[in-house]
């Protein structure tokens, strides 16, 4: 498959300050870029977490891209007798890349800093009543509560920084679909908080090892919703069709190559079904990574059954864990 991209183009971060070992990465994946892609598995964030070893049975490998949630990290968070319940996001995420050699991608499922129902997921939008547009002015009650989560989610992506662990950092995802809080007062409220986050995160915490992904909800770009090439790296689409339907989605590829590929990498954060490599090739959707979503995605045989599993984990368009190169050193190929 042809390169999507010339790669004078990308050798650049949104953050000019961007640390040795984010930019070992990129260089890694802009040489990759359209030639293969990388296989992702999000996992659940509770003790239990089968999706890994489901894969690793299966095929002997495990992926590339390890995926996790800071959601339990949220103050509010209070569901399920879980609240204070903090897991091991951080030390997992270390000890993948600094131990594995693998890849680590963070998002925030971010329960409403106030305002949320008891024992409800206050990520979405009709579980609070948390007011965006009054948490973005200085001083009020609402500011207060989410500056407070914003400094704590910092503070582990600080832990990560200064254990030289670079990370797909995927904030606010699915804004435009409106079911998340972030996303139901519309575009502007949400990319002022992207940037207030931005800035926070860069400028005052210095958090230089992050790679920053924006996630459109799905085919048929909301591009109001984009924070711009300023503050962003990568652009993705999460794409979910039925059970058993391993769809390349090679619309949203095209769609996405249109509006950012001449400037941004181009991938799927989340999915389903695993995207078929034969097709992926076939089709040419040069996706830079799949990921598939945690529990039942991978777990369930109507989603993705044992002999797909089988096949994309072997397949020589796919990487897995086992075939990444020694990430924190990584130079660019002339």
């Amino acid at each position: 498959m042809e390169k999507i991209i010339s790669k004078k183009h990308l050798t650049k971060l949104a953050n000019p300050d961007a640390s040795k070992e984010a930019m070992a990465l990129i260089s890694y994946f802009i040489d990759i870029y359209g030639k293969r892609i990388l296989s992702g598995q999000h996992e659940a964030e509770f003790p239990y977490r089968s999706e890994l070893d489901r894969i690793q049975a299966l095929t002997g490998k495990l992926p590339a891209i390890r995926s996790m949630d800071f959601l339990n990290y949220s103050s509010s968070m209070d569901i399920e007798g879980w609240k204070g319940f903090k897991d091991d996001v951080t030390e997992r995420a270390m000890d993948w890349y600094n131990n594995k050699n693998g890849i680590v991608t963070l998002c925030w499922h971010w329960y409403s800093p106030i305002g949320g129902n008891p024992g409800s997921k206050s990520f979405y939008t009709k579980e609070t009543s948390f007011d965006l547009t009054k948490a973005l002015k200085f001083g009020t009650k609402e500011n207060q509560a989410l500056m407070n989560d914003l400094d704590i989610i910092a503070g582990e992506l600080a832990r990560l920084r200064d254990a030289h662990v670079p990370v797909l950092w995927r904030p606010l995802h699915e804004a435009d679909g409106g079911w998340f809080w972030w996303g139901a007062q519309g575009a502007e409220p949400c990319k002022e908080l992207y940037w207030l986050m931005y800035d926070l995160f860069i400028n005052q915490y210095k958090l230089n090892n992050l790679i920053w992904v924006w996630t459109f909800t799905g085919n048929g770009l909301a591009k109001d919703w984009y924070p711009g090439d300023d503050y962003v790296d990568i652009v993705g689409i999460d794409k979910y069709y039925e059970k058993g339907d391993y769809n390349p989605n090679i619309e949203g590829f095209k769609e996405l190559v249109s509006f950012a590929g001449e400037r941004k990498l181009i991938t799927m954060p989340e999915n389903g079904g695993i995207p078929d490599p034969d097709r992926l090739v076939g089709e040419k959707a040069g996706w830079l990574w799949f990921c598939t979503w945690w529990g039942e995605f991978i777990t369930d045989e109507e989603w993705n059954n044992e002999e797909h599993i089988k096949k994309v984990f072997h397949h020589p368009y796919v990487i897995t864990l086992d075939q990444l190169p020694n990430l924190r050193d990584y130079v660019g190929q002339s």
